[in-house]
């Protein structure tokens, strides 16, 4: 994205003590850390500078990712600013909204305020931005590896050129099976294929109504679990529901979110998230609920909000997120003999969720030393059949290095599009590496006149990829292709 300013003049004096009575109150990395003015002659200190520094705030708490630094150019009468973005018009539109907060509210911008500001961008950033940890922590290994990439859409992204070019949609590549994927995605299917092939599976039935729902659960057996047929990360399941009255209340509160449910056996156990890339087994977590410990000082208000602080769930491509203070979770403390005012004796352990929720705090440790052979072939077994170079398998097992067959343990879910997370940062690189080869040589032709040919840029057949390119073109929409050598 190009921001431009006059050189000449440095705006009204409000306008001035307003920038720097905002920039004061933010924590704004220096102007030499963001900014790259060794093509300027202007100051750090500008006004400009400091503008352009409070825009790349912004776009950094919106989740926008800037792999470089911004480069200062003067140009005639100008001060351009170079920002590297994943979403020009976002970057726009930023610049429009915090200088008419400005202008608007002069010097009396509380936090408060600007706080509002930033939740009102965020939401509009959506529409702009990749969604989801695993297209943001994928595009910024390619960056960081410099393998190029084009967004087609919030989630699709292209990665490398010709021969070396592969379709990417979150974690699944366009190598991928596609009947794999829709297997896994629908719950019941999956759970009805792997028990043919008589793969440890819970006992499962489709529950359209509540009708439906208390005659499968009589047969299937108290207690049971209520969950949405298409959703991941636990959201919106219902764990531990002991008799029918629970069931009814629990299937008229989850149906006015998720039409389509099933209902399940409980199986007692821990839930561990198993990794496979190309048929083997990569490595397994424990997935760890939400819970705070006593300190028989403060209340379970003041530890969820010290528990909420934490870097792991303030981490930009994180998926551990803070557990928000609401009725579900007023609801599951009442449950367990709590409430918010409650005060913990030292060292009491307080569960904050029924079962591992990612969206509620809950965060994941790992054991991939721990999983028995036998466990692993299993889960190996899975992915084999199912066709998928890429899973994430949900094994509920009382104790994971223990043979599946001995106590118990099933396949809860397979996820083909499996959140990688931040905790293994190389499986990003590895999966990438896997799917896209070698970029091939790019030969670029640009002239004066003529027409634009990108044809064979994105061509898996092509292992040399000759673009001609309009001069017009490149000034108006950037040269096609990333990175250079000589």
């Amino acid at each position: 994205a190009l921001l431009a300013f006059r050189t000449a003049g440095n705006g009204a004096a409000s306008t001035q003590t307003a920038l720097r009575k905002l920039s004061s109150n933010l924590p704004l990395a220096p102007a030499e850390a963001v900014i790259d003015f060794s093509r300027s002659k202007n100051s750090a200190n500008s006004r400009a500078a400091l503008i352009v520094r409070l825009v790349d705030y912004v776009n950094s708490v919106c989740d926008d990712k800037r792999f470089t630094k911004i480069t200062a150019i003067n140009f005639d009468d100008n001060l351009e600013f170079y920002i590297p973005t994943l979403a020009p018009l976002f970057v726009a539109e930023n610049l429009k909204a915090l200088m008419f907060l400005i202008r608007k509210f002069d010097e009396e911008i509380s936090q408060k305020m600007f706080e509002e500001f930033i939740k009102e961008r965020s939401q509009i950033g959506v529409r702009y931005l990749p969604s989801g940890t695993n297209t943001e922590n994928f595009l910024s290994t390619a960056a960081k590896f410099h393998l190029p990439f084009k967004l087609l859409s919030h989630q699709n992204v292209i990665y490398g050129y010709g021969s070396g070019s592969a379709l990417f949609k979150s974690s699944i590549s366009d190598n991928e099976s596609l009947i794999g994927v829709s297997l896994a995605s629908d719950k019941m299917q999956t759970n009805a294929f792997l028990s043919s092939i008589n793969l440890p599976v819970a006992q499962q039935a489709v529950v359209p109504n509540e009708n439906t729902a208390k005659e499968a659960a009589e047969r299937i057996g108290y207690p049971v679990v209520l969950k949405p047929l298409e959703e991941e990360q636990g959201r919106g399941v219902a764990m531990n529901i002991q008799n029918a009255e629970e069931l009814e209340h629990e299937f008229r509160r989850t149906v006015q979110i998720y039409p389509k449910l099933i209902l399940e056996k409980q199986i007692e156990g821990e839930l561990f998230r198993i990794n496979t890339f190309e048929f083997k087994y990569v490595r397994m977590l424990r997935r760890v609920p939400a819970r705070v410990i006593g300190d028989g000082k403060n209340t379970l208000q003041n530890l969820i909000i010290a528990f909420n602080k934490h870097t792991l769930r303030n981490t930009p491509g994180s998926y551990t997120k803070p557990i928000p203070i609401d009725d579900e979770l007023n609801s599951h403390l009442s449950k367990s003999g709590f409430n918010l005012s409650s005060v913990p004796s030292i060292g009491q352990c307080v569960q904050l969720t029924p079962i591992w929720k990612s969206s509620r705090g809950g965060h994941s440790v790992d054991v991939t030393d721990k999983l028995h052979p036998e466990n692993i072939e299993l889960c190996e077994r899975v992915a084999r059949s199912l066709r998928l170079r890429v899973t994430g398998i949900d094994l509920l097992s009382p104790d994971a290095p223990v043979p599946w067959y001995k106590n118990g343990a099933v396949i809860c879910e397979v996820n083909a599009k499996p959140q990688i997370g931040i905790t293994n940062p190389d499986a990003y690189r590895q999966i990438l590496a896997q799917n896209t080869g070698i970029t091939p040589k790019i030969h670029l032709e640009i002239t004066n006149g003529g027409k634009t040919d990108k044809s064979t840029l994105f061509d898996p057949a092509e292992t040399r990829v000759k673009l001609r390119v309009n001069a017009a073109d490149i000034i108006k929409n950037g040269c096609p292709v990333q990175y250079f050598t000589s």
